[in-house]
């Protein structure tokens, strides 16, 4: 992930108090939230604590850190608590010495935020992780795509949106469950005509795989 400027530090605490008021928590929301041990607003993301062009539309990105004592990601919590936020956000999960960077991409409008799917990171050991000197950007929103990239690792294409982006990668992930199903029925087939079968359509599948993989 990349350096935030020391500009965009804010490091402040928030209390379960504070954000069950806030997103009007129920006994499932808040439940799922007690394998969290704290919460801590770390960074803003915006124009004016990275000297960026003012947007006609005010657009942060705040960044989370989320220490946790089990390994498990809160989805329960966290959605709901990310719907409350009417800017882009970034996670970062830390259990004992590992951490997990996760974000649901959001459509940031003057009057609307609608989320998507979650995306995440593997665990990484926190003594491993790699902070990049951040490059410049001309806007949030070209920050946002390029922290979305650096937790998918799909490499974009010329002029593609980040929803482009996003939907060409949801394309990989399915027919990657289908390789997976594929597979399985392949080595319990018996029948020598019907694997052949099989593994033509494999084969097609992983094709288009990598052909959605690539940078064109």
């Amino acid at each position: 992930m990349y350096e935030f400027s020391s500009k965009t530090k804010v490091n402040k605490a928030i209390t379960f108090a504070q954000i069950f008021k806030e997103i009007s928590a129920d006994k499932e929301i808040k439940q799922d939230a007690r394998i969290i041990k704290s919460i801590m607003l770390s960074n803003v993301l915006a124009d004016y604590t990275l000297n960026l062009l003012k947007a006609n539309v005010k657009k942060e990105i705040y960044v989370f850190e989320i220490e946790l004592t089990e390994k498990k990601i809160p989805l329960v919590f966290l959605t709901a608590m990310d719907k409350k936020l009417g800017f882009y956000s970034l996670f970062r999960f830390v259990y004992q010495e590992q951490y997990m960077y996760a974000f649901a991409y959001k459509s940031v409008k003057s009057n609307s935020v609608s989320i998507g799917k979650y995306h995440y990171t593997e665990w990484k050991n926190v003594s491993s992780e790699i902070i990049e000197k951040m490059p410049i950007f001309s806007s949030v929103d070209d920050l946002y795509y390029a922290i979305i990239v650096d937790i998918i690792r799909l490499s974009p294409r010329q002029g593609e949106t980040v929803e482009d982006y996003l939907a060409r990668y949801g394309e990989i992930l399915s027919l990657q469950k289908e390789i997976d199903r594929l597979d399985k029925t392949i080595k319990a087939e018996k029948q020598t005509n019907i694997v052949y079968e099989l593994n033509e359509e494999l084969k097609t599948k992983k094709k288009q795989i990598e052909e959605l993989e690539k940078r064109h």
